[in-house]
């Protein structure tokens, strides 16, 4: 007798999903996100935590790739952090941003004042912008953190409310480059004096800018970068705040050292609130007080300039 033959099939394995795009991978995460939160009244602190730790977790997975490369895929991440009233998770929601702002997205530079405001409110200092709010259990309602003690400049808070619109002058302010020219030529050919004449250098020179400021005579994406460098050779944290601001309206509007000076005047002002630089541009004893983590390089392209 033959043994009876055996029909052999050949069973394919099962098609993998094709693989989800940053920007899929992030929109599912933030609607989880969303809908926890929107479930908070009933739903455990365990639950709650698990959903953003894990959105979180997919945007440093994402930073740590380098996968993250429009405007809208960095605004996206930030909405993983945005649901905190702490340091460190605003910290990522505004350099997020920031890079999506630098990058073209639109929503970005409409939710860039309030990251901001939140993100000075987080450190212990007045808002700039006005549009960082909280619930008052007095009134039962929301109102505005107290401002800035020495608040932006109205000319800087005006180009940053508009910053999805924001168009350039025409006119480079010639006062502002000579200060900025004056302020460059004080740090060439040192000898043991020129610090000291220097300190009292930019101390005259940020004087004159903040007339210049009260009259609103910056308009060009030259005049903000100019200011910016000036502002950001300061003394106390709200010299950088303001160098900060002018910084970004200057790389909003393509000035060519804007994007630099975005990251030098953040790190400035981060250490002068006790905080680690993010992006190591301040050199020396500074460098052991940095902060590298889930910084991309894309992010060190857009805020720095170079990778």
């Amino acid at each position: 007798m033959f043994a009876p033959a055996l029909l052999l099939i050949a069973v394919a394995p099962p098609a993998k999903a094709p693989a989800l795009s940053p920007a899929e991978q992030l929109t599912r995460a933030i609607a989880a996100n969303k809908a926890i939160s929107a479930k908070r009244a009933t739903a455990s602190s365990d639950d709650v935590a698990k959903v953003l730790e894990h959105s979180r977790a997919v945007v440093d997975k994402l930073l740590k790739a380098d996968a993250l490369k429009t405007g809208r895929e960095f605004e996206l991440a930030s909405e993983a952090y945005a649901d905190s009233f702490m340091f460190e998770p605003l910290q990522r929601v505004y350099e997020l941003q920031l890079t999506a702002a630098l990058l073209g997205d639109r929503d970005a530079r409409v939710k860039l004042p309030q990251a901001w405001d939140r993100l000075v409110v987080s450190i212990g200092l007045g808002q700039r912008f006005g549009t960082a709010m909280h619930y008052s259990f007095e009134t039962g309602g929301q109102e505005p953190y107290p401002m800035s003690s020495v608040p932006s400049s109205d000319v800087v808070a005006k180009a940053w409310k508009s910053l999805a619109d924001l168009k350039p002058g025409a006119t480079e302010n010639e006062e502002v480059k000579r200060l900025a020219e004056e302020d460059q030529k004080d740090r060439t050919n040192f000898d043991r004096n020129t610090p000291g004449k220097m300190f009292l250098n930019d101390r005259k020179r940020r004087q004159r800018l903040a007339e210049i400021f009260q009259a609103g005579a910056l308009t060009t994406a030259e005049d903000f970068s100019n200011a910016g460098l000036i502002q950001q050779h300061g003394e106390v944290p709200a010299d950088y705040e303001l160098a900060h601001e002018c910084a970004v309206v200057a790389a909003v509007l393509k000035a060519p050292f804007g994007q630099s000076l975005c990251s030098v005047s953040y790190d400035r002002f981060l250490l002068s609130t006790g905080h680690r630089q993010r992006f190591g541009t301040q050199l020396g004893t500074m460098q052991r007080w940095w902060d590298r983590s889930n910084i991309s390089p894309t992010q060190k392209r857009v805020l720095m300039a170079f990778e």
